[in-house]
């Protein structure tokens, strides 16, 4: 484990499997920092003032699969404190292939 001194912060997702056309609505919660970052794959997708902040986001924004996401919240001085990994599931129909209507030529 590790000791923030105190300071936590949460990350819950309204579900764990959605669909590619989705939206995704997160909820994140810190007694630390002045705003609150979304995290996916170590790349800032939102961001939002305060210790408390709702972020709806497009699923297709993660991509298909499992993915995983963070909260992080920051002071001014740019410290913070990440929560747990919410881990989901991006489901979606794989794109159709024209199937081929004649022979290949020889």
């Amino acid at each position: 484990l590790i000791d923030n001194g105190g300071f936590s912060t949460t990350l819950t997702a309204s579900g764990t499997e959605y669909l590619d056309s989705d939206q995704i609505t997160l909820t994140a919660k810190s007694n630390f920092g002045n705003a609150i970052e979304l995290v996916h794959n170590m790349r800032s997708i939102a961001q939002q003032s305060g210790n408390e902040a709702t972020f709806r986001i497009p699923a297709m924004w993660l991509g298909r699969g499992p993915v995983s996401l963070e909260a992080i919240a920051i002071d001014e001085n740019g410290k913070g404190v990440a929560s747990v990994p919410v881990r989901l599931e991006i489901l979606g129909k794989l794109s159709k292939v024209k199937e081929m209507t004649e022979e290949p030529p020889k």
